[in-house]
Order: structure tokens, then C-alpha cells, then sequence
């Protein structure tokens, strides 16, 4: 969101300067700091992308002219602070550290994050300390902006690990929006040092470093920092998790959390766990409505369906073989449960929520017959399938609130779980695990006889499609 903010100053046309900070590694007297230094003001060419300027540059600074929001500060007045870049000494020993350092994606000059960001991080740099607050305060803006226009629930991805910067926060959020502040603390080392592999390795702050074991000891290094300035969460709400990780065990503690949409985010939060497991979504087999282009009802399966069904039970069975635990869910339409009939050895489970949405008075019609005899109504729903709402059925917002069970269900299972469902309600699922727009979920294409299963665990979730008919 902070970029977001910039990159709307920036925009609004009365920005035609900025100043470029820039890091400068070296061991002379001038630069012997590695806190980026701000140069300019400099006049702003044009935009490259969503989240980067070109600037106009003097040709001796002789480095390039695109850099990302990150890197640039708002100039304030005419006086320019440092108009030109420092020297560099020419010694040929000094140039050729240089050319080493730059080897290993170190140079300052070459606008290299990790080790910006890392005296960034000491608790013992002021200069850097302050930047991050403006960064943080900036954000928090940008939170309290989008809540004051109807924003219900809003995550500040930070660490926030010092009472100075939450008293920060609240202060900033008084009479606007409540905080509920989130503290994970993990003392087993064998977790510890798994995620901070994972962070090497996936992290854009380490995508350009090839030195795995040079990204391991910066990122250790970042944590020593923080641990030296960490106090734990005591003022405010706040909801603390303690060794849940593993899903073995563990407390979770809750202190000043009242309401109905906090209670829930406790609630979910303590059915949610990174335990890798998959979840398989899928339509049911083609049913016979479907043949006749009708929406709704609770017809059997056709011909291909049937096919589609004993297609589907083999491939849990191959898929799942090692997974006794697994469970398949459907909903309470035939067309579902029918479909599940031939997977054996797994518990069956019938959710209503799972059924397809309530097409009300119109189901059983075509989409021409509603065109033909209900026009007002076919034309509402073409301008805002998300909203519209069957006459004495249901839209897609309302098959999203009622699958809110069936997710928190889906968080809290530690084995795998099939589910059989309808469209719609399939669009909603993915959605949510694909982290979809709400306004994109009534067109997310979930086509027939297609498998979608969707990776949980601590990288994130990642998905794979299996189409086993055409």
C-alpha cells in the first residue's frame, strides 16, 4: 500500500521531481555509512510499469535511470540536499574490491537491497530506524484510508516488534479502526531454521543473490538485529500463538478481544495450521441436466458422468493410497453423491452449504428461457452476476457467506479432502485458496470431469489441474 500511495502522488500530476536514494558502499570518511544517503531533486521522465520511474540523471553519475518506488523520496522545496553523487577513490586495489564486491551482488552503486536493508534493520541506526517508521506510518495511512471507506478487516504486514512502533499504530488508529496486534512465537530451532531456508529460497529479497550460504548469513543477521530490539506484545488486543506451528500441542493467548468480527478472527486462527496436505476440488459428472442446458434441479448422472465418476475413484485411489485419514465431501444433491459412489474406503460427508446456488424460481429453466420469459431478470444478472440474486434464491455473495463452515472446516483438517461440489460453489472455494478478487469469482472457470487440487503448507498454496475426460 505504500507503494500504492506514491505511485498515487506521483500521478496526480503536481510531482515532477523526486530524490533517488542510494547506498553507497565504501570505507572512506565521506561514505562510511551503509544507510542510504538521498540525492537530487531530479526531474521525473516517465513511468516504467506499475511500480517504477525513470529519472533524468546527469550523465557522470553513470548509473541507470529506472528505479523502484522503494528507492525514491518525496523532494520538499527547492534546495537540493546533495546534488551530485560522491567520488569514488581510484586506487587500482580500491577498484578492484570494488569489481569483487559487485561480483557477488554487494555493490551499493548497484542498488543491491539486502545490505541496505540490513543496516537498515540495526536497532543502533537511527537514520534507518526512522525510515522504516515513515514507511510504517505511511502504510498505516494508506490502512486507515482504505477502513474509513468500508473496509472491514485489513492486514499490516509487518514486524512491529517494539512497543514504540505499536503505541505508533494505536495512536494513529484511535477513533478510526480497532487493532488487534498478532504475535507467532516458534522456540522449536527445527522449524525455525526450515522457514528460514524457505525464506532464501522463495523471498524476492534474495532473487538475485546465486550464494545460498550469503543469503543464509544476511538473513541471520537480520534476526540478530531484531532480537535485539524485540519486546513482546503487552498493550492493546492482541492475540498470541505459541508453538502451533507443528500442530502438536501448543496455546494460543487472547487478551482484550470483544466483538463479533474479532471473536471470528480468533475463531479462525485457531482452526488454521501450515500442516502440508492437498485438497481436490471438482464438479460432479456431467448430470442430465446438465445435457439439457438446465440450471438447478437434482437429476442423476448422464451417461458420461457415470463414466466420469469411476474415472474419478481411481484416480483418488492412486492419489490418496497413502492417505487413509482422506475424507470426500459432497453436497446433498445426487448428482454429487452419486459421483463419490464408487470411491471406497474413505468417509463420506454431506454438507448442505456444499449444494449448488439456489436459482430460485428459475431453476429447472435454461438461460434462453429466462432470456425469453424473464428479460428484466436475465439482463440484472448479466450486468452483476456477483450481486444478482435469484428471484427467491440466492447470488454468488450469499453462497460465499454460507460456505464460511466449510472453510474453516477446510483450514482446520490436517489430512486430505475431496470435495464434490456444484460451479458456482467451486468458484467461491478456489477463490478463496487462490486469493481471486471477489468480483472475479463468478467467472473463474471451473470446467466438468477436471480435478483442481490445491497444495496447503508452509510455501504457500500451489495447485495442479487434472482434466480426465474431455
Amino acid at each position: 500500500m505504500v507503494v500504492d500511495r506514491w505511485r498515487h502522488y506521483l500521478e496526480r500530476g503536481n510531482a515532477s521531481t523526486a530524490e533517488i536514494g542510494v547506498g553507497i558502499c565504501s570505507e572512506s570518511n565521506e561514505v562510511s555509512k551503509l544507510s542510504p544517503r538521498y540525492y537530487g531533486p531530479f526531474t521525473i521522465l516517465a513511468k516504467v510499469g506499475k511500480v517504477a520511474y525513470r529519472l533524468q540523471l546527469p550523465e557522470e553519475f553513470q548509473i541507470h535511470p529506472v528505479f523502484h518506488i522503494s528507492l525514491l523520496k518525496r523532494a520538499v522545496g527547492n534546495e537540493p540536499m546533495n546534488p551530485t553523487l560522491p567520488s569514488l577513490p581510484e586506487e587500482g586495489n580500491r577498484v578492484e574490491e570494488l569489481e569483487a564486491i559487485l561480483d557477488r551482488g554487494l555493490c551499493m552503486i548497484s542498488m543491491s537491497l539486502p545490505d541496505i536493508e540490513l543496516h537498515t534493520f540495526r536497532g543502533d541506526n537511527p537514520e534507518g530506524m526512522e525510515a522504516r517508521n515513515e514507511v510504517a506510518a505511511l502504510a498505516m495511512d494508506d490502512m486507515i484510508a482504505w477502513m474509513q471507506e468500508g473496509g472491514q478487516v485489513g492486514i499490516f504486514d509487518a514486524t512491529n516488534s517494539t512497543s514504540k512502533r505499536r503505541n505508533m499504530l494505536m495512536k494513529m488508529a484511535e477513533g478510526k479502526c480497532k487493532i488487534i496486534f498478532l504475535e507467532t512465537i516458534c522456540n522449536d530451532e527445527r522449524i525455525i531454521e526450515r522457514n528460514i531456508r524457505l525464506k532464501i529460497q522463495q523471498s524476492p529479497d534474495y532473487a538475485e543473490e546465486p550464494d545460498f550460504e550469503a543469503g543464509y548469513r544476511d538473513f541471520k543477521k537480520r534476526l540478530e538485529n531484531y532480537e535485539k530490539v524485540y519486546e513482546p506484545v503487552e498493550e492493546g488486543s492482541y492475540i498470541k500463538m505459541i508453538d502451533m506451528v507443528s500442530g502438536q500441542g501448543g496455546q494460543i493467548q487472547v487478551n482484550n478481544i470483544s466483538g463479533y468480527l474479532p471473536g471470528r478472527i480468533v475463531f479462525f486462527l485457531v482452526n488454521t495450521h501450515l500442516t502440508p496436505r492437498p485438497i481436490l476440488l471438482t464438479r460432479h459428472g456431467e448430470s442430465r441436466d446438465n445435457v439439457r442446458g438446465r440450471i438447478g434441479g437434482d437429476s442423476s448422472l448422464s451417461d458420461t458422468g457415470e463414466t466420469y465418476a469411476k474415472k474419478l475413484a481411481n484416480f483418488v485411489e492412486k492419489r490418496l493410497k497413502n492417505e487413509r485419514a482422506a475424507s470426500i465431501w459432497t453436497s446433498t444433491l445426487q448428482r454429487t453423491i452419486l459421483t463419490a459412489n464408487s470411491i471406497v474406503g474413505f468417509p463420506k460427508i454431506q454438507w448442505r452449504a456444499l449444494d449448488e446456488i439456489n436459482a430460485g424460481v428459475c431453476d429447472g429453466m435454461t438461460y434462453e428461457e429466462i432470456k425469453k420469459n424473464m428479460p428484466e431478470e436475465y439482463e440484472s444478472r448479466r450486468k452483476d452476476k456477483l450481486r444478482y440474486r435469484y428471484p427467491r434464491g440466492e447470488s454468488y455473495l450469499d453462497v460465499i457467506q454460507r460456505l464460511e463452515p466449510v472453510i474453516i472446516e477446510l483450514e482446520r483438517q490436517r489430512a486430505p479432502v475431496v470435495v464434490i461440489s456444484h460451479q458456482a460453489v467451486l468458484r467461491a472455494l478456489y477463490a478463496y485458496f487462490a486469493d481471486r478478487p471477489l468480483k472475479e469469482v463468478p467467472h473463474i472457470e471451473m470446467p466438468l470431469h477436471t480435478i483442481i487440487e490445491i497444495q496447503m503448507g508452509v510455501t504457500g498454496v500451489q495447485e495442479k489441474r487434472y482434466k480426465l475426460m474431455d
